[in-house]
C-alpha cells in the first residue's frame, strides 16, 4: 500500500512496476479512483529511481482530497507528444497560442495498480453538545 500526505509539499513513493519502464520516461500519471464514494481523477508524478522498484515523487497539493483509501493505476507519462483535434481537453478558441504548436503529454502502458491512503483529513470528528439539562439516557447496542 502507497501512503501519501497531502499536507507534504514532497511525497516519496516506491512501487514495484508489472511490465519493463522504458529508460526514457521520467514521468508518471495516476488515475484514481476513490474507494467508497467512487470520486475520480489524475496527478502526476515524477521517477527518481529505476532499479528493480520504481521510486518517485509526487506533490502533496496535487493530491485529491484525503478520504480514505484509493485505487492508483500508474502509467507511463509520454511528454511533448502532439495534441490531437477531438481528443484534447481544452478547447481551441481557448489555447493562447497556435494550434500547430500545441503538445501535451501522452499516456504510455500501465504500470501496476496499487491500494493507496491518503493522509490528512481522514480523522473523525465529534461533536459535543452541552445543555443545562443533562439527564436523557439513552441506549446503543453494537452488532
Amino acid at each position: 500500500m502507497i501512503q501519501l500526505k497531502k499536507s507534504t509539499t514532497l511525497n516519496t513513493l516506491a512501487f514495484y512496476p508489472d511490465v519493463e519502464v522504458s529508460s526514457s520516461i521520467t514521468d508518471i500519471r495516476f488515475d484514481y479512483v476513490q474507494d467508497l464514494g467512487k470520486a475520480t481523477g489524475t496527478f502526476d508524478g515524477s521517477i527518481t529511481s529505476k532499479l528493480n522498484w520504481i521510486v518517485g515523487t509526487v506533490s502533496g497539493s496535487d493530491l485529491p482530497t484525503p478520504s480514505g483509501q484509493y485505487t492508483l493505476t500508474i502509467k507511463e507519462l509520454i511528454p511533448g507528444a502532439p495534441l490531437i483535434w477531438g481528443t484534447a481537453d481544452i478547447r481551441c478558441d481557448a489555447a493562447a497560442y497556435r494550434w500547430d504548436d500545441a503538445g501535451a503529454a501522452a499516456v504510455g502502458q500501465t504500470l501496476a495498480i496499487e491500494r493507496a491512503y491518503i493522509e490528512g483529513g481522514n480523522e473523525v470528528s465529534y461533536t459535543t453538545y452541552n445543555s443545562p439539562n443533562e439527564s436523557g439516557t439513552y441506549t446503543t447496542y453494537n452488532s
